[in-house]
């Protein structure tokens, strides 16, 4: 008995069902996931950036007196929508900082609705050598991950800093208007640099984080070239008989950052305020004469007359 192999005929028609069963079913997810994907969007705010290279940074102790340091840009979608509550959360506090309307790492910062765009500034102090990386969380409604990466060295090319401030720290009897003056801090690499001066009432003066007075931050723009023995910037409106606090942040055309002095912060101590009472006012003498009253009680020899007259320069003083 011979057996014959069996065929399988399939119909052309039942292979277009199938083609188009399929195309239905990948188009159906394919929405799907669009719509989950749009679902978990930012849709009143939009990022400049979702993937930051902060480049190689020294090593450097903790709290970093150094870093690298970049900026990314929150845009409001839609002018005058409102105050927006902005979540942000970062990863990895040991190598990256990040400061955003006065929120430092985690929280949630608030963009007025005046205000249609909020820099958060990324910090890089690498704890140790190696390629560090972070992830920082922005949630408005969804949420979208910033991806960060950068490498520590042992050595690098950061600036330097200046060597000598006025006023020198602990000065008393500070006025409350003057000019905050330093020497140059110089690139290692020849580039330039910018300088930003904090000056507050707060020890925290970079971060403000205990909220006793108000922060006053001085930026000096654009880049400076060594072309003078000293810089200087002019604060005014101070608290008498307050002490302040102040360092100079130095940052390279790279994007290098030092705080300086090192490690320390700069202080002064302004002087007692003198407020006039009112009531009658009395004018007195500035100058002094002396009167050597044996001129008249024991004349010299030949002696006649003498004149003499009070001083004429007074000040006046309430009572």
């Amino acid at each position: 008995m011979i057996h014959k192999k069996g065929t399988l005929k399939i119909s052309k028609k039942v292979i277009h069902i199938a083609v188009r069963v399929f195309i239905l079913i990948a188009t159906f997810v394919a929405i799907y996931v669009f719509f989950i994907s749009v679902a978990a969007q930012l849709t009143s705010i939009r990022i400049s950036e979702t993937l930051t290279d902060m480049g190689s940074a020294r090593v450097t102790t903790s709290p970093a007196t150094e870093f690298k340091e970049k900026n990314i840009v929150i845009t409001r979608q839609t002018a005058g929508s409102g105050d927006l509550s902005i979540g942000i959360s970062l990863s990895n506090v040991l190598d990256y900082t990040v400061v955003a309307g006065g929120v430092t790492n985690n929280g949630t910062v608030m963009l007025p609705a005046a205000q249609n765009t909020l820099a958060i500034s990324i910090r890089f102090h690498p704890s140790s050598e190696g390629i560090k990386t972070a992830t920082l969380t922005i949630t408005q409604g969804g949420s979208v991950a910033v991806k960060l990466t950068g490498r520590g060295v042992k050595t690098g090319t950061s600036p330097l800093c200046p060597s000598s401030y006025f006023p020198a720290s602990g000065k008393r009897d500070m006025p409350t208007t003057f000019t905050l003056q330093w020497s140059p801090a110089s690139d290692p690499d020849g580039g330039t640099v910018v300088y930003k001066v904090y000056l507050d009432d707060d020890k925290n003066i970079t971060t403000h984080s205990d909220g006793v007075g108000s922060v006053n931050v001085v930026r000096l723009e654009p880049s400076i070239v060594f072309i003078s023995p000293s810089y200087t910037t002019a604060v005014s409106g101070l608290t008498p008989n307050t002490v302040y606090y102040w360092v100079v942040e130095v940052t390279d055309n790279e994007g290098s950052v030092v705080i300086c002095p090192r490690g320390t912060l700069l202080s002064f101590i302004t002087q007692h305020g003198i407020t006039a009472r009112s009531g009658p006012k009395y004018e007195y003498p500035t100058e002094i004469i002396q009167f050597d009253p044996r001129i008249i009680t024991n004349p010299p020899p030949g002696f006649t007359d003498e004149r003499f007259r009070l001083p004429q320069t007074t000040e006046v003083i309430a009572n």
